[in-house]
Order: C-alpha cells, then sequence, then structure tokens
C-alpha cells in the first residue's frame, strides 16, 4: 500500500499564527503568510495608520548553539518590549516578526547592546538569513492591507 504525502495543513488557533505551512519559505511573500488586516485589528492601530512591519527569515546551520539563540532572542526581546513604540514580537521556526509604531523607533531599539549581541551571532548561527521591512496599513475600514516595501540601512 502506498502513502500518501501531504504537507501538514495549519489551523490558525489565534490571529497571530501563519495561515499557511510554507511560511517560512524565502520565496514566500510575508503579506501572504499572515492575516495582517485582522493582526493590525486585534493590535488597535487605528484604519489610515502605517505601522514598521520587520521580518526575520532564517534557516539555522547543523549545531548552531539553540541555548545561546534561545538567550539572545530572550534578552533582545526584554529590550524591545521596554522600547517606546514596540508593539508585538512573533517568533516561528524560521520566521519572526515584530510591529513597531514607527520605523524611526524601531531602528532606535535595535541599536541595543542585546540586538547588538544577538546580530553579532547570526552568521555563526544562520546558513541564510534575511531581514525585510515594511510600513503595513488599511485604508478603509476592513481587513485589506497596504504593504509599503521599506530599504533597510546598512
Amino acid at each position: 500500500m502506498t502513502a500518501l504525502l501531504s504537507t501538514p495543513e495549519i489551523i490558525a488557533t489565534d490571529i497571530f499564527q501563519p495561515i499557511r505551512p510554507d511560511f517560512a519559505d524565502f520565496s514566500v511573500p510575508v503579506a501572504d503568510s499572515f492575516k495582517w488586516g485582522e493582526i493590525l485589528q486585534a493590535k488597535q492601530v487605528p484604519v489610515g495608520r502605517f505601522v514598521a512591519l520587520y521580518a526575520f527569515r532564517s534557516m539555522k546551520k547543523d549545531g548552531a548553539n539553540e541555548y545561546l539563540l534561545q538567550q539572545l532572542d530572550e534578552k533582545a526581546l526584554i529590550a524591545a518590549e521596554e522600547a517606546p513604540g514596540f508593539i508585538l514580537y512573533k517568533p516561528f521556526k524560521g520566521l519572526s516578526y515584530c510591529l513597531w509604531v514607527s520605523s524611526t523607533l524601531a531602528r532606535a531599539a535595535v541599536g541595543s547592546p542585546a540586538h547588538i549581541e544577538a546580530a553579532r551571532y547570526a552568521n555563526e548561527a544562520y546558513e541564510e538569513y534575511e531581514l525585510q521591512s515594511w510600513l503595513i496599513g488599511r485604508l478603509t475600514i476592513g481587513i485589506q492591507v497596504e504593504f509599503v516595501p521599506r530599504q533597510l540601512e546598512p
């Protein structure tokens, strides 16, 4: 008897979860991977207001120090939560995202010692990684979201 191979279905238990099983694949648009309109509504982002979205996609190297990665992530999250303008952080295997009131406030927070320490470990820990940024917002009442790509400063 032949077993059929299938991709596991992701059932979002809350609105912050991915809506497709391949969400972490580098070729899949972040815009298509989550219910951004519902997320913005849940975080009470008003219609007409744009917020900064940062997405970090990654593929870990074999032998990456998982404990150290977790420690660095926790320190960076604490620093982010204490920074002005922080809205939300959601980590998933292969893709994490965070929302900020503005790009300016997000860039200021990324300059924290905890974020710098985590960034320094990236080349050692990841086979491949990518940081992307957008301004996202709803122009009308509903769940349709506009994505404005942002260039990241070196």
